[in-house]
């Protein structure tokens, strides 16, 4: 059963709230609704133009998050196939890195996440700690999109910032889940104040997101 509005704008100006949805959720529920509707809106979800602000910029365009930020973006096409996407900002660019990501419901295909890696500076280039993974409907769900190739599609951009190697961690300085309000893919991390590694932690969250378990910790 969806969610009205007022019932979601209960839930997430409750104190202690994370919004923390797997990669089924935001294309089942977010982006399958702003592909059939341009003026749907979430209440955690951002609507930006992603190539005219920077990443160090992003947080403070986001309706909310410390540690990840989401939002609504159009995927400009480069060429008229749309087999690639601009991807340069006035101070440099985001690159691909890795292979696509298939996202499945059961065995049935609705979307992909791209992993792209912001660089500083062209033509000499610095890699930065910027992370997005931006989700596109595919397969069962690509009918709710009603762009034709080569035309913008609405994407959802999730962005965050890869601490620099041998940076300690804490679980203070993150967003840290909490108790699930209506969702199994929330979890309880209760010692603020512990020491843990970041690989671990990426590796267990990537996990949670793609299953909808909590994370044992």
């Amino acid at each position: 059963m969806e969610m009205s509005n007022k019932e979601e704008d209960q839930i997430n100006s409750s104190p202690g709230f994370r919004f923390q949805p797997t990669d089924n959720e935001l294309l089942t529920y977010y982006l399958s609704k702003k592909t059939k509707n341009a003026k749907f809106s979430a209440r955690a979800i951002a609507e930006v133009d992603i190539l005219k602000i920077q990443p160090w910029d992003l947080p403070s365009n986001a309706k909310m998050g410390d540690y990840e930020w989401y939002f609504f973006c159009k995927r400009i096409s480069k060429y008229q196939d749309g087999s690639k996407a601009i991807r340069a900002t006035e101070a440099g660019y985001w690159k691909s890195s890795g292979r696509d990501q298939e996202i499945y419901r059961g065995i049935s295909l609705i979307g992909t996440m791209k992993t792209l890696v912001f660089y500083k500076g062209r033509p000499r280039r610095e890699r930065t700690g910027w992370v997005m993974h931006e989700y596109r409907l595919d397969g069962d769900l690509s009918v709710h999109n009603s762009s034709r190739p080569g035309d913008d599609e609405w994407v959802i951009c999730r962005v965050f910032e890869k601490p620099s190697r041998g940076k300690k961690t804490y679980i203070s300085d993150i967003e840290k889940p909490t108790t699930p309000l209506h969702d199994s893919s929330y979890s309880a991390l209760t010692d603020a104040d512990q020491y843990f590694d970041y690989n671990r932690f990426k590796a267990e969250h990537r996990a949670r997101r793609q299953l909808g378990r909590p994370v044992r910790s």
